[in-house]
């Protein structure tokens, strides 16, 4: 993404802390490029500080115009240090400082870059904080009802590691498959916050959810996928706050009128692809 400002820009490329206790990787490497916007004369000094609340650890860097350099984190330390947790989302703060060409010319603002990150738990760790939710029957692939282009073959296998899965072959690219699963009745959908999944795809794809509410709007994760596709199993919970409408309408504040839910994908380039989905819960609220 980049600074509103356009000075610089960040890319999160960690998958998400993991380590001890709530942790899932030890390290969060994020590469920062200073684009030649600004002679190339004119190095900028950025400080990248990653905080939550009023307590901070900041690392400074000196970026020269038209270059990039690679800060990295040890989020096991910072999650001990700082207090984080696996609910909510803490604030990756990017601040630069350009320095003037000349005494005389001023230097150039830099808007700040706000990259929101949760840390990462495993699912039985989301399931003990959450304990009050509902277990999808997944792996009744007669449930599943396929829904794809026209340019994408879709078939349904049961996983070894459990619960649901999908082969796809992909004749063209930006193409998209999104199966819909009914979501039960007997369940208090105005409880529902979140959705919890464990979910891996074989190959590079935007993977997403989709929630299919009748005579409404639908909604998606559509601002960013859920998972890295990677080949990796990944616990992931999504609250409903980070679904929007596909078109217009209101937030999506519960699944009461909901009918179906989605986990899908869209391609990144034609040919064959497999997304696995062990375990799908509806999580209610704490």
């Amino acid at each position: 993404c980049d600074a509103a400002g356009g000075a610089f820009a960040a890319n999160p490329a960690g998958r998400g802390p993991r380590g001890r206790g709530l942790c899932r990787s030890s390290s969060m490497y994020v590469p920062i490029h200073n684009p030649p916007r600004f002679a190339p004369t004119t190095p900028s000094l950025p400080s990248i500080l990653i905080c939550r609340r009023d307590r901070a650890l900041e690392t400074r860097r000196r970026i020269p115009a038209q270059s990039s350099v690679l800060v990295r984190w040890n989020i096991s330390h910072l999650a001990h240090k700082l207090g984080l947790d696996i609910v909510h989302y803490h604030c990756l703060t990017v601040t630069g400082h350009a320095l003037p060409e000349s005494d005389i010319a001023p230097a150039p603002a830099i808007s700040p870059l706000a990259i929101p990150i949760r840390l990462r738990g495993s699912l039985s760790q989301y399931l003990s904080l959450y304990p009050s939710h509902t277990r999808l029957a997944i792996g009744d692939l007669k449930r599943w009802t396929k829904n794809a282009a026209s340019s994408v073959d879709m078939s349904f296998f049961k996983p070894k590691a459990g619960g649901w899965g999908m082969k796809l072959t992909f004749h063209t690219i930006a193409a998209w498959a999104y199966p819909q699963f009914p979501l039960p009745k007997g369940i208090h959908r105005k409880k529902v916050v979140a959705v919890l999944l464990r979910a891996r795809a074989a190959k590079p794809a935007m993977v997403r959810i989709l929630i299919f509410i009748p005579g409404l709007s639908n909604y998606g994760t559509l601002l960013s996928p859920i998972l890295a596709a990677d080949g990796k199993w990944h616990t992931v919970i999504i609250p409903l706050s980070r679904f929007t409408p596909m078109g217009k309408g209101a937030p999506l504040e519960s699944l009461a009128n909901a009918r179906f839910l989605s986990v899908g994908l869209n391609n990144g380039a034609a040919g064959a692809n497999e997304l696995e989905v062990s375990k799908l819960y509806l999580i209610d609220k704490r």
